[in-house]
């Protein structure tokens, strides 16, 4: 009997609103623990999750029967929900509307989850790949 079998990576970006770099004065751990967890809800493998003060990696294992556009929706949704309960009362936040998502051969998976769990450094240093990020607009 034959069974199934996908293996099926994306790498997905978003940014806030404007570019603004409200992330920085957020505990990054916990919102990369809060995504991780929207994601395991769905069946989702966030094998790395990381970014900056304005915009937010995450490499993924996706099963085939739930769209990009659903997975990336809901871990912007959940994001946010955690960073506005995080912010000062009042202060508001959002995710810019669009969000980028790449497909990701097996093969640079160990590549690519290095590139995204060191995205601080690798902004700080100006050691990104403009290839693995987005655009200005």
């Amino acid at each position: 009997m034959r069974t199934k079998k996908t293996e099926l990576y994306v790498h997905l970006i978003w940014s806030t609103w404007g570019g603004e770099p409200i992330l920085a004065d957020l505990d990054e751990a916990r919102l990369y623990e809060v995504i991780q967890e929207i994601a395991a809800q769905m069946s989702v493998d966030a094998l790395a999750v990381g970014g900056t003060d304005d915009h937010i990696h995450v490499l993924a294992r996706i099963p085939s029967t739930i769209p990009v556009d659903h997975i990336a929706g809901r871990l912007k949704a959940a994001a946010a929900q955690h960073i506005a309960q995080s912010l000062t009362p009042g202060a508001r936040f959002r995710w810019a509307a669009a969000y980028a998502a790449f497909t990701v051969s097996q093969g640079d998976v160990e590549k690519l989850t290095d590139y995204v769990q060191n995205q601080s450094a690798r902004h700080a240093s100006g050691s990104v790949d403009a290839s693995m990020e987005l655009s200005p607009t």
